[in-house]
């Protein structure tokens, strides 16, 4: 999954919680303009997914990040990951 599409889902879990871009971006810690590129898909969401985790569903956000991860790394990378981290 790209991050265009990744920042579609991040804007629409957004949106279904009824909350603004700048009460997320507050609630999270981060300046307005940082969320604005995340779910415009310019910047990566793996930095903060963690914030955003606190904020927003953390489930859907980090299934968002592992979506994010798995574009970025060569799938032989992300199995050696998976089994190094406990189930």
């Amino acid at each position: 999954m790209d991050r265009s599409e990744i920042g579609r889902q991040l804007r629409a879990l957004r949106q279904q919680t009824g909350l603004r871009l700048v009460d997320v971006a507050r609630r999270a810690g981060m300046a307005t303009s940082t969320l604005h590129y995340l779910e415009h898909g310019q910047i990566s969401l793996l930095p903060w997914a963690c914030r955003l985790g606190e904020v927003l569903d953390r489930n859907r956000v980090m299934n968002l990040a592992a979506a994010a991860l798995a574009d970025q790394y060569p799938s032989e990378i992300l199995e050696r990951v998976r089994q190094a981290v406990p189930a």
